[in-house]
C-alpha cells in the first residue's frame, strides 16, 4: 500500500506540501538444495570424545538448522569398518553391530550416524520503503520548492550456517570426520 498526500498550507495558499510513502516488500525462494552435514548424534559423540577440539566447538556453535527430509548418509560402520582386521568383523560393523577404533584409539559404535543429507530451502527477503516530502512556495511569478527523499532497505536470507559434504567412496579416518572441510555460508 503506497500513498501520496498534498495540498495548500492555509491561510494564504502560497505554500503547498506533498508527502508520499511507498513500501516494497519482496520474498523470493532461493531454491532447494541437497546438502550434507554432520549428524547431531555424531556431534554429541565427538563432544564427549574430544571436548576441547576446536572442530567440535565449531560444530556446536553453528548447528545445522532449516533442514527437511533428512536421512542418514553414512554411519561409523559404513565409513570405518574397513579398519577392522577380519572380514566378518568388517561386515558386522558395516551392518551396525560392534565398535570400530579410529583416530587416537577412539572407539565409536558402528551404528552411530556420522553424516546426514537433507534439503535446505529458504527464502530471501527484500524490504524497502521510500519517503518523499516536498514543500512549494509560490511568489508572484516564481515558485521555489524543496524535496526530501529517504530510502530504507532491509534485505537478507536464511542460509545454511554449517555444511560439509560426506566423503564418497573413501575410507576416512576419524580425524577427517572430526575435522571436516566445511563449506560455510554464514550471515
Amino acid at each position: 500500500m503506497s500513498f501520496a498526500v498534498g495540498g495548500p498550507v492555509i491561510p494564504h495558499k502560497e505554500f503547498f506540501f506533498f508527502v508520499g510513502y511507498e513500501p516494497y516488500l519482496s520474498l523470493a525462494s532461493n531454491g532447494t538444495s541437497l546438502d550434507g552435514f554432520e549428524d547431531p548424534a555424531f556431534v554429541t559423540f565427538a563432544a564427549g570424545a574430544a571436548p576441547s577440539s576446536p572442530e567440535v566447538a565449531l560444530m556446536q556453535k553453528y548447528p545445522v538448522k532449516g533442514m527437511v527430509n533428512t536421512k542418514v548418509a553414512a554411519t561409523a560402520g559404513s565409513l570405518w569398518s574397513n579398519t577392522l582386521s577380519t572380514p566378518a568383523a568388517q561386515q558386522d560393523c558395516a551392518n551396525g553391530t560392534g565398535n570400530v577404533t579410529a583416530y587416537d584409539n577412539i572407539s565409536i559404535p558402528c551404528s552411530t550416524p556420522v553424516f546426514d543429507t537433507g534439503n535446505f530451502n529458504s527464502s530471501s527477503y527484500y524490504n524497502a520503503e521510500q519517503y518523499n516530502i516536498r514543500v512549494d512556495k509560490y511568489f508572484n511569478k516564481d515558485r521555489v520548492y524543496g524535496q526530501f527523499f529517504r530510502d530504507t532497505i532491509n534485505n537478507g536470507d536464511r542460509r545454511l550456517a554449517h555444511r560439509s559434504t560426506p566423503p564418497a567412496n573413501t575410507s576416512p579416518s576419524l580425524s577427517k570426520a572430526m575435522r571436516p572441510t566445511p563449506s560455510r555460508r554464514i550471515r
